[in-house]
């Protein structure tokens, strides 16, 4: 309970637990200043005003505590007026409520990671709906193209074959990390780095991509300059979604 200047008249046993502070410690010494962990004018900016703003007083009111060691604690508090024959005395209510505000932030960040899981979810399924068709268009092409046996060199023919192959393993690692989904939303999607020859990687990809290409009069090409290496580490399967 507080004077009318907010200055500290009793103080109970839980005050005492709550703030660390004595009895003898506390009595005299002005509420704010004594609780708060913004000092003395953290009341007025609450709509605790003696000099006229009362719109705070029966409100509940969440601030930083500040106990007699001083470390800060979350804090609910309650002021309400009481009319006695010595003038107007203030009941002061107070709450530590810091366990309840680590269980709401708890549960912010589990919204949020649920959230960010079903966006990375979304974002995966429609960069895996295109991983599945670029190759599965490849091994269509190419299969149409040995269809004609007669126009179909055995050279080419051995060519398309290789590219059907190549672009069928490509598929099955695309369908493992599909089955791997469990591990992509835990972020733990494993990396294999392995030497890997660049200039066959991009091949591969060119002849995979030519028979959409074509059929849209798109001419693809590459080049390098002599500075490239021609084996780099990396994982292969990534950088051919790459």
């Amino acid at each position: 309970t507080c004077d009318e200047r907010f200055v500290i008249v009793s103080w109970n046993r839980q005050a005492e637990l709550t703030f660390g502070r004595t009895v003898d410690q506390a009595l005299g010494e002005e509420l704010a200043a004594t609780t708060m962990a913004d000092g003395s004018d953290a009341l007025r900016y609450l709509g605790i005003d003696l000099d006229g703003d009362q719109s705070g007083l029966g409100q509940r009111h969440e601030v930083e505590g500040r106990r007699a060691d001083g470390s800060i604690f979350a804090m609910e508090f309650t002021v309400n007026a009481i009319r006695a024959r010595e003038g107007t005395l203030y009941a002061v209510f107070a709450r530590d409520i810091d366990d309840r505000k680590r269980a709401e932030l708890e549960l912010v960040r589990t919204r949020d990671a649920a959230q960010a899981a079903s966006r990375s979810k979304s974002e995966f399924l429609a960069n895996m709906s295109h991983e599945l068709r670029t190759p599965l268009t490849a091994i269509l092409g190419y299969t149409e193209i040995l269809g004609d046996l007669e126009r179909v060199s055995s050279a080419d023919r051995t060519e398309a074959l290789a590219t059907i192959h190549r672009n069928g393993q490509h598929l099955l690692g695309v369908i493992n990390d599909i089955l791997d989904l469990s591990k992509i939303e835990a972020g733990k999607l494993t990396i294999g780095p392995e030497p890997t020859d660049v200039r066959s990687l991009i091949g591969d990809v060119l002849e995979s991509l030519d028979v959409r290409a074509r059929a849209k009069g798109i001419r693809l090409e590459w080049s390098r300059d002599d500075l490239s290496p021609e084996i780099v580490l990396t994982d292969p399967i990534r950088l051919r979604q790459i």
